[in-house]
């Protein structure tokens, strides 16, 4: 009996000792702020793998730039300054040329069914459908796993806007296609990151930004913003938020990447769910704080069908003259990708589970780990 107690003690305590020595804190950082939708999920993905791994991984988060900001933190994962992280592609095309690509293929959506379609076609693609997409994410020593959406984009302005003519000669914080776009409406451009945009238009550097309505609480604008025009101008599809070092993704066991990969559905779903949530409840706030929703003029309708109308043609030429060769390929794909998970959505509705589910069944249960 003693010895079997002994061995028991044993057997247990070297598997004590594995656990510990199998242990390990993961360091995550990210330059939004530390409150909203994709700190809420990205910290609650961590805990379901943390629990998964049985504590083997633990996670320790970074937020609002401390660890660098959107141009930084590629060089930041992939130099391991930190083990994970998000980027935005748009800021970083030089990386990533065709994986940036995707940035520019958010325009036609102008609804939430649009937004989720047009989010599962990029994590698909970019996951088992674009080599050359790999091939770029590695050669900055970074492995892609999740991309998600923002709620669609509206222009919100901090003056009365009551038509297209009064955008004329406004300064609009604006990043990629978005810029173009306001220069057909008399508006100027202005380069300026989400971090830096309350600040800029606090101070009067840019009287307007196109964003997510959910901006008006995440980052406060709701403040000061007085107008928004009532029609989506686009969407941002492809915010990478979960971005590993490939030198320590590759170091994990295969148990430990198979609990990270099967929490990444439910990831992506919470973020994109909860954000338009969310965004329906900035602009009601906001709206109780004196902003206007504007309908859109007819000069503003024909503008918008003229900008969504060239997305692919730009998009192309946009990355052809960063030297993609296969442009052409990777936008008609992705148009076979909308299509297809177009036809998901219609038929699973606005139902995170099953949108949880067909992200688990289409994509990620085709990831090796």
């Amino acid at each position: 009996m003693y010895l079997k107690k002994t061995i028991a003690i044993t057997v247990a305590s070297f598997a004590l000792s594995a656990s510990i020595a199998s242990a390990r804190e993961v360091t995550y950082a990210h330059f939004l702020p530390a409150t909203g939708t994709i700190r809420d999920a990205t910290v609650d993905y961590f805990t379901r793998v943390s629990e998964a791994t049985g504590g083997e991984l633990t996670f320790k988060t970074f937020w609002a730039g401390a660890m660098g900001g959107p141009v930084e933190m590629m060089d930041s994962i992939g130099s391991q300054v930190i083990d994970a992280g998000g980027i935005v592609d748009a800021y970083i095309r030089a990386n990533i040329p065709t994986a940036a690509m995707f940035a520019d293929f958010g325009q036609p959506v102008s609804s939430y069914a649009d937004m989720l379609a047009y989010s599962a076609a990029v994590t698909e693609q970019q996951l088992l459908g674009c080599p050359e997409c790999t091939a770029e994410y590695e050669n900055n020593n970074v492995k892609l796993l999740a991309t998600t959406a923002t709620a669609p984009y509206y222009i919100m302005c901090k003056p009365e806007v009551t038509s297209t003519a009064d955008m004329e000669g406004k300064k609009v914080r604006a990043v990629g296609t978005a810029g173009p776009l306001m220069k057909q409406m008399g508006a100027v451009p202005v380069s300026v990151t989400t971090a830096e945009m309350y600040e800029a238009m606090q101070r009067g550097q840019a009287d307007c930004t196109a964003g997510s309505a959910a901006w008006l609480d995440d980052y406060k604008l709701g403040e000061f913003v007085k107008s928004m025009i009532d029609e989506p101008i686009n969407d941002y599809i492809s915010s990478g938020n979960i971005l590993f070092n490939l030198d320590v993704w590759n170091g994990f066991t295969d148990a430990q990447r198979a609990s990270l990969i099967a929490e990444l559905p439910s990831f992506i779903a919470e973020i994109n769910f909860e954000g338009l949530a969310d965004a329906d409840k900035a602009i009601e706030a906001a709206k109780a704080n004196g902003m206007q929703l504007v309908e859109p003029d007819a000069e503003f309708q024909t503008i918008i069908t003229d900008f969504r109308n060239g997305t692919w043609d730009h998009a192309i030429k946009t990355a052809e003259g960063s030297g993609v060769t296969v442009a052409g390929r990777v936008a008609e794909d992705f148009q076979a990708l909308v299509e297809k998970w177009s036809g998901i959505v219609a038929e699973i509705g606005m139902d995170q589970d099953a949108y949880t589910e067909a992200l688990s069944r289409e994509i990620y249960s085709k990831l090796p780990n």
